[in-house]
């Protein structure tokens, strides 16, 4: 959540297949002045685990701080997937 209580990201799904693949708008709620983007989520069977892979389409300048971002998002997901404990990140703004 944004510091005045509002979401920080808004989202459309665009299309689905159940156990494989999510794609959808990414709506930043931070910079109004930010183009909506388009990420693609897809999981994918390897072995005995499961391979994640995140895209995201049409990221603009005023965005560029998502890479930070993904990556924080990432790293607390495999840390939770792990142990049953994601990492805690005081901010994911700014």
């Amino acid at each position: 959540l944004l510091p005045n209580g509002s979401p920080m990201l808004s989202f459309e799904i665009i299309d689905e297949v159940p156990n494989k693949r999510l794609d959808m708008t990414f709506e930043p709620n931070w910079d109004k002045g930010a183009v909506t983007s388009r990420c693609v989520y897809e999981l994918e069977e390897v072995g005995d685990t499961c391979k994640l892979t995140v895209m995201h389409f049409n990221v603009t300048p005023e965005l560029e701080g998502v890479k930070e971002g993904w990556s924080r998002i990432v790293s607390s997901l495999k840390s939770y997937l792990e142990t049953g404990e994601p990492i805690r990140f005081s901010s994911m703004v700014g």
